[in-house]
């Protein structure tokens, strides 16, 4: 019997202790804690990159838009974004938008930030009684109300909810 118990003894043991295993997830803990705002800054900031790129398209579509309204010899108004003249009373909105891809319709005209994510908007501006130049793009990208702005000529800018980062000054873009 006493060979019995000595043989339970000596036996290898195998697994770990509880103690080991608490200590790993000590340790795993404290890296995710370390690690997840990194990762979650990256994932922020290819988020802001890609509504920035859309907006470049967008932009890119709605100075194409106003270039060939003044080649036609149309004007746009900015009140409603009605385009006059041989157009025959389509929208700077949907003439824009025919320049777009089909995931990029959810595009605004006016001066209303985006209140939604996904969501944007092109402001332009009448800078004579027969040319409309592009203010600026928003876009709404996280369900946090955040805005990112971008001004031709000048960049991007983070509003956090409403309240911008920085301000930028618009600028007239070449036509």
């Amino acid at each position: 019997m006493l060979n019995k118990l000595l043989n339970l003894r000596n036996r290898k043991k195998k697994g770990f202790t509880l103690i080991e295993l608490i200590v790993v997830l000590v340790i795993m803990a404290i890296l995710a804690a370390a690690a997840i705002p990194t990762v979650m800054g990256y994932i922020d900031n290819s988020r802001r990159a890609s509504y920035l790129a859309n907006m470049r398209a967008i932009l890119q579509a709605a100075e194409t838009t106003l270039t060939e309204a003044r080649a036609n010899g149309v004007t746009i108004t900015t009140g409603d974004s009605t385009m006059d003249g041989s157009t025959g009373g389509t929208t700077f909105k949907a003439a824009m938008l025919k320049k777009l891809p089909n995931d990029l319709q959810n595009v605004d005209v006016g001066t209303t930030k985006p209140a939604t994510k996904d969501h944007y908007n092109v402001v332009i501006k009448n800078i004579s009684s027969t040319d409309t130049e592009v203010v600026e793009i928003q876009a709404c990208y996280n369900d946090k109300g955040e805005v990112v702005t971008l001004t031709p000529g000048q960049g991007s800018t983070v509003m956090d909810s409403g309240s911008p980062t920085s301000t930028p000054t618009p600028t007239s873009t070449p036509g």
